[in-house]
């Protein structure tokens, strides 16, 4: 079985994986972006160049949309990775999954076993105050 800390690791290593992908992936849209305005731009002036410009910033146009959609993909495979680690993160996390886990040296796990039911009660004069009980670890 996997040990705690290294799923830990995995899930973070993850995360941080799908972040920078996530922040790749704004720059490219940005990128596609500016292009697209550029291209407006272009279509507006009436300079004797304008085919050529529009020709070049079509190409740009592409090039950025192709690194885009790469972006977008990797995007998509690490979010479910990182959907993965989190599943595996949550089993060991989940206390009622996680107990058999734990090392048996470790004095917790023994001390969980024992609850112990306190019952207190705040009797006012009349007597019909609410018992209150609580979950005591020992």
């Amino acid at each position: 079985m996997t040990s705690f800390s290294k799923v830990r690791q995995t899930l973070i290593q993850a995360r941080t994986e799908r972040a920078g992908a996530e922040d790749r992936a704004a720059a490219a849209r940005h990128a596609v972006g500016r292009i697209e305005a550029r291209q407006r731009e272009a279509t507006r002036t009436a300079e004797p160049r304008r085919t050529e410009i529009l020709r070049k910033l079509e190409e740009q146009a592409k090039q950025a949309q192709i690194k885009l959609d790469g972006q977008l993909q990797e995007l998509k495979g690490l979010s479910a990775h990182e959907l993965a680690a989190l599943a595996k993160f949550a089993k060991l996390a989940d206390p009622r999954e996680g107990i058999g886990q734990l090392d048996d040296r470790f004095p917790t796990r023994h001390s969980l076993w024992h609850v112990k039911m306190a019952a207190l009660a705040d009797l006012p004069p009349s007597g019909n105050a609410p018992l209150l009980a609580r979950l005591l670890f020992v």
